[in-house]
């Protein structure tokens, strides 16, 4: 039976230390976000499959902790272990500090080994591919990727069915069932980029005259609220992102990719969208070359590390064979050509050395 925990006693919210089994892992951004972000933090759990992610402008220790703790405020479930990888970002005491206070396993596995963390990278390849294909079908620039990726996770939670063995379709957010997070369909199964007409309250500040002026505007839909029924919506007047809890969705305009559909032609044109992607090409090429570098150094270090690490291995192996007869040596060293393995053998067997050495895997290592 699940035992409660009160971790967050000043805002009231209880959660549930369950089987739950978290994989985590950094993933770099299809292109950069408005705001400078241009890397999120993959977060999966092993046996919902429940996606999170957060986007942030750097790889940091501190940072994944403070996501790490949003998702736990967000679901109202502290898992049982974690796994990371053994990549700087995640073996500093920050993290060890979070799994202490959480009372959290903490599974470290070697940096870069995505065998071990096959259920994250794919949630990783799986959220690009669809992020890839939100912002291609309704052309919207590269910048809204953190929008799309964040977008295209709450679909995935909330929509997305697999038969049970009981042969039931049960979602992820079914699954999961988290305390502080929003199922309201009709704001999530909205296609991403498309047109979006709200109504303006009188007291908001873009009405600027509340007898006369437009009390509705148009933009695209960028994502669901988390908690709420209101969605995010981006102004062409204004080029803001705002929440909005009276709209209307058009699912076939998409105005970035026929500005015409829009009813206002004045806010945004097709100059403006040319405008906006030729920007992101620019930005794009810096974003690749910073990425670009940033995988080498990384590969490098790494590559570093793994060749210290065989080169340490390999002197502990040679300072073993140095203690052993000279006979097995010649053996273990040679090609097959100076000495043939059964000359070898026979050798051997005149000078009646103890029975280890005629073990097969010590004669062919060296063959």
């Amino acid at each position: 039976m699940a035992e409660a925990i009160d971790t967050h006693p000043s805002e009231g919210i209880t959660t549930f230390q369950q089987a739950h089994e978290l994989r985590a892992d950094w993933a770099d951004a299809t292109g950069l976000a408005w705001d400078g972000l241009r890397y999120y933090l993959m977060i999966v759990e092993k046996n919902t499959e429940y996606y999170g992610a957060s986007t942030s402008k750097d790889k940091s220790a501190t940072g994944a902790v403070a996501m790490l703790e949003d998702w736990i405020t967000e679901t109202g479930r502290v898992p049982r272990t974690l796994r990371l990888d053994g990549d700087k970002e995640f073996v500093g005491s920050e993290i060890r500090d979070f799994c202490r206070k959480h009372n959290i396993t903490l599974q470290l596995v070697p940096a870069y080994n995505h065998l071990l963390q096959c259920q994250v990278e794919g949630a990783i390849r799986i959220t690009k591919s669809h992020t890839r294909v939100a912002l291609k079908q309704s052309a919207c620039p590269l910048h809204f990727w953190g929008r799309a990726t964040k977008d295209f996770i709450k679909k995935r939670n909330t929509l997305w069915a697999r038969k049970e063995a009981n042969g039931t379709l049960t979602t992820a957010f079914e699954s999961m069932q988290p305390v502080g997070v929003s199922n309201n369909r009709r704001a999530i199964a909205v296609p991403f980029g498309c047109k979006v007409i709200v109504q303006i309250p009188r007291e908001s500040s873009l009405c600027t005259d509340g007898s006369h002026g437009d009390r509705a505007m148009e933009g695209i839909y960028v994502g669901a609220d988390d908690s709420t029924s209101s969605i995010h919506v981006h102004l062409f007047k204004t080029n803001k992102t705002e929440l909005f809890a009276n709209w209307k969705a058009f699912p076939e305009d998409f105005p970035f990719r026929d500005p015409d559909v829009l009813f206002d032609k004045s806010i945004f044109s097709a100059k403006d969208a040319r405008h906006m992607h030729q920007k992101d090409d620019a930005e794009k090429k810096d974003f690749i070359a910073a990425n670009t570098r940033s995988h080498r150094h990384a590969t490098a270090t790494s590559e570093a590390d793994s060749t210290a690490t065989s080169k340490k291995c390999a002197i502990a192996a040679t300072e073993a064979v140095a203690k052993r007869p000279a006979v097995v040596r010649q053996v273990m060293y040679t090609k097959g050509k100076d000495v043939p393995l059964v000359l070898c053998t026979e050798h051997l067997l005149e000078r009646k050395e103890p029975s280890w050495i005629l073990r097969p895997q010590y004669v062919w290592f060296g063959i």
